[in-house]
């Protein structure tokens, strides 16, 4: 199966699952009738998309998305991640180096960042299994991985994230513009609870906090 976007694929998954009107935005007086896509043509596509889906399953999961498509609609007309957005390479402040093992643990899990700061996090899977490092609100990390719960066929490519096989290294350009307590978590089936998960926790850039002395082991500034 080809991997899509979360977006793209929300966006083909609820164009399959839901009613589709062109006259949506049209005054009645267009003469346009409504282009209703039936149930079995919904569930049909759903199969195609996601090959082994049983009937049952394809209805769950356009429930799921449907509930998924009007959050974000509501949470965040712009468009933009809670956590931030993604970041230019040429604003990279600072580099934080991350390491994923198969004790389902990631290396740093508490990180402080700066509001405003763009950083580079360079992943790296040190373990056998495939890992991922989502980077999200609470509430947008526990709903994705209720859905990947759901649904562990299907696979999402974001900006912020990175998905890794054994051994392999990626890299994830975050900018984190809001204050607040963020997470990045694993959300391959099973790993988040199993403790696969960290803190991004964004300070004012104003406010000067205490920090203490580096330590040689600390991977969170190290550059390599």
């Amino acid at each position: 199966m080809k991997k899509m976007t979360q977006t793209v694929a929300l966006m083909a998954i609820t164009a399959a699952i839901s009613t589709i009107s062109f006259a949506h935005d049209m005054k009645d007086g267009a003469g346009m009738k409504p282009m209703v896509m039936s149930e079995s043509m919904r569930i049909e596509m759903c199969q195609k998309m996601h090959e082994g889906m049983t009937a049952d399953q394809c209805r769950e999961m356009q429930k799921k998305m449907m509930a998924m498509h009007s959050h974000s609609e509501h949470q965040h007309d712009d468009g933009v991640n809670k956590a931030g957005k993604p970041g230019v390479a040429a604003n990279v402040v600072r580099t934080i180096h991350i390491t994923m093992s198969d004790k389902n643990r990631f290396t740093p899990s508490s990180i402080k960042v700066k509001q405003g700061e763009t950083i580079r996090f360079v992943v790296k899977n040190a373990g056998k299994k495939k890992h991922e490092m989502v980077i999200g609100s609470v509430e947008d990390i526990k709903a994705h991985n209720e859905l990947m719960e759901r649904f562990p066929g299907m696979e999402h490519d974001e900006p912020n994230m990175v998905d890794l096989e054994s051994g392999k290294k990626g890299e994830i350009i975050w900018q984190f513009t809001e204050v607040g307590q963020f997470q990045f978590a694993c959300l391959v089936t099973g790993h988040f609870e199993a403790g696969m998960k960290g803190v991004i926790n964004v300070v004012n850039a104003q406010v000067k906090t205490k920090s203490k002395p580096q330590t040689p082991d600390d991977h969170s500034t190290h550059q390599h």
